[in-house]
């Protein structure tokens, strides 16, 4: 079971109240997944299969404004694209997820392609481990009829650099146990209190358990039993504080920073057969025309 997921349906809903106050312009177009840069076609009428391969640093850009609503932020810039309109809306909800779509217009009315691409995080409890559900789908509107096309897959996520997952609600039997009567221990390693190095051994033993673990407790589970004082409580509540800083820090410095998850993906665009409202242009018509409001 999935806990802290974020659905697709509650990403699209946060992008949706990204739409409502707009804040600015700016010169550039921050995207929310990477773009890839290509040769522009020399003809508007070509078909074009994908708008995510333009280097939009070689096309005009006639607007950028910038959005904010809720935990997101988005960035809107229209390009000309020979003759016609691309816009690009970039996302960033955080942790909750990035979406970049791309409209490719004809004049204000006619809606020729869109290219929507998304990243939604979410932790998946029984695996202990962090995961992101990535998803790309184009509608294409410049044939005879409509077609749309789609994939998406559950990944393993890499996080970010300098970013680390925490999990909040962490249940587990006590990592530490002190006792009145001695018998203390820090998970199968019994603490010896006469030796002068007890505190920093006593925290290795943490930060080793804790290097394996893909999402890190936000506190470590202890146990005290009897009249066991409260400084001894406060320092060993300071070393499990220590510890889970310490690993952060380190596995922070670890992780490699992936800015296309859409690179993983092994599987193909394939045909929606009934896409339902999504797959009309008057549809995204309606969203594109939420971005001028």
């Amino acid at each position: 079971m999935r806990s802290s997921i974020l659905p697709l349906l509650a990403l699209a809903l946060l992008f949706g109240a990204c739409q409502n106050s707009p804040t600015g312009s700016d010169a550039e177009a921050e995207q929310a997944v990477e773009i890839t840069s290509d040769s522009l076609p020399d003809t508007a009428g070509a078909r074009y299969e994908r708008l995510d391969q333009f280097d939009l640093t070689s096309l005009i850009n006639t607007k950028t404004n910038k959005f904010e609503g809720g935990d997101c932020n988005s960035r809107v810039g229209a390009y000309d694209l020979n003759g016609l309109t691309l816009v690009v809306d970039s996302t960033d909800c955080g942790d909750y997820g990035k979406t970049v779509t791309y409209y490719l217009l004809d004049g204000p009315e006619t809606m020729r392609m869109v290219h929507q691409k998304s990243v939604a995080p979410y932790y998946d409890g029984q695996k202990d481990a962090f995961f992101q559900t990535v998803s790309e789908r184009i509608c294409d509107f410049q044939g005879p009829a409509p077609l749309m096309r789609a994939r998406s897959e559950d990944l393993p996520r890499a996080v970010p650099g300098g970013a680390v997952a925490y999990d909040d609600q962490y249940d587990s039997l006590p990592w530490i146990v002190i006792n009145a009567k001695g018998d203390d221990f820090v998970l199968d390693h019994k603490i010896d209190f006469s030796d002068d190095d007890w505190y920093t051994t006593s925290k290795n033993v943490l930060k080793d358990r804790l290097m394996g673990m893909d999402v890190l407790p936000r506190t470590i589970p202890m146990e005290f039993n009897g009249q066991t004082g409260m400084g001894i409580r406060g320092e060993f509540r300071s070393m499990g504080e220590e510890a889970i800083q310490e690993v952060a820090a380190a596995k922070a410095n670890e992780r490699p920073k992936e800015t296309n998850p859409f690179a993983r993906i092994t599987s193909d665009l394939a045909t929606v057969a009934t896409p339902g409202e999504e797959g009309t242009a008057a549809y995204w018509l309606k969203r594109y025309r939420q971005l001028e409001e």
